[in-house]
């Protein structure tokens, strides 16, 4: 259920912070991003990338309100984040709503928490992200997020979710709960290396017949290791939500492929298991699991990769003619190999 905690709102007045920003120049360092040209799903790769610390613009999205709400239950460092770009198909303003994943200690703690109840009426949601929404919407500024994603002034155009690991949790169940509450609408939802939500059922978007959320959730898989935080929930009964699962592969010729299941599929709801691979050594944390690790895969995956030179500074410089509008340039194959078109409309 959705708790009201009192002592929370007030908390940033008499509290003394425990957590700890990340130092910025690692940020800086390492925030890579794909253009404004770039296909929608790598413009959402940047976008859950590059919230952790609030950078603007990116992959042609411009940042338009941005929270760091841990800061009002004085316990974590926890980034939200609406960026808008225009949609010429509709003739209005489009919104990506982001969250950032793990960044301390106190997020492990939500990540690892394999208890479970009922939230937003949503049966066996994992407790820590439920909790940490919770706190999301008691704070402060949710009424000021609210208002800015309903309008259709400010974004007429729709509303899309996406984030990475823990972010990528927690933007698929806000997206479930603000359809069944009516809040905002949210049109689809991008996640990376996202975890299972719920150990009682697949987490489920109430508008649509299926069931199942537009957009992706792509996750890192190869021969003989893959994401670990994907597939941390798998062990314990957590089951992935009603979203079209990507799992992009590296052969052996270092090529990258991918494989695509449908969002009601049996796959889609299992997948990706820790039993499966080389789970349990976390040996493809540091590799597989970043990030910027799945910005630079799909990059080389749609065979647009720029190379080890192209950073922050270049990304917002276009390669080729940039596409005023974002929905216009999403693709993605069916099967595992190379497919000749990668120009799509959006699903």
């Amino acid at each position: 259920m959705l708790v009201v905690d009192e002592q929370a709102q007030t908390a940033k007045e008499n509290c003394t912070k425990t957590y700890t920003y990340p130092p910025e120049e690692e940020y800086i360092e390492n925030m890579k991003q794909g253009r404004p040209a770039d296909p929608l799903l790598i413009q959402m790769a940047s976008i859950a990338n590059r919230v952790y610390n609030f950078a603007s613009p990116v992959a042609g999205w411009n940042l338009a309100l941005a929270w760091d709400y841990g800061e009002d239950a004085c316990k974590y460092h926890q980034n939200v984040a609406i960026y808008t770009r225009w949609s010429t198909s509709a003739s209005n303003w489009k919104c990506a709503l982001s969250f950032s994943g793990t960044t301390d200690f106190t997020d492990v703690n939500t990540n690892y928490n394999w208890y479970s109840s009922e939230w937003c009426g949503i049966p066996a949601v994992q407790n820590g992200y439920g909790r940490r929404l919770d706190d999301f919407i008691n704070g402060s500024k949710f009424d000021e997020f609210k208002s800015y994603l309903a309008s259709g002034q400010t974004c007429g155009g729709g509303v899309v979710t996406t984030g990475h690991s823990l972010g990528g949790a927690l933007s698929t169940l806000m997206a479930a709960c603000a359809n069944k509450q009516g809040w905002w609408t949210v049109d689809g939802v991008y996640t990376f290396g996202a975890p299972g939500l719920s150990s009682r059922t697949q987490i489920s978007n109430p508008l649509s017949k299926d069931g199942c959320f537009k957009g992706y959730r792509v996750y890192n898989s190869d021969k003989w290791q893959m994401d670990p935080i994907a597939a941390t929930g798998s062990p314990f009964g957590f089951k992935q939500p009603k979203i079209q699962e990507i799992r992009i592969k590296r052969t052996s010729s270092g090529e990258y492929v991918y494989k695509s299941h449908a969002c009601d599929s049996d796959h889609a709801r299992r997948f990706p298991r820790a039993r499966d691979k080389l789970w349990w050594t976390g040996v493809g944390l540091p590799t597989m699991h970043p990030a910027t690790i799945y910005i630079k895969r799909l990059l080389k995956l749609y065979k647009i990769y720029r190379g080890q030179r192209y950073n922050h500074l270049q990304s917002e410089t276009p390669g080729r003619p940039t596409k005023v509008d974002s929905e216009d340039n999403t693709t993605l194959p069916i099967e595992f190999g190379v497919t000749p078109n990668w120009l799509f409309a959006e699903p």
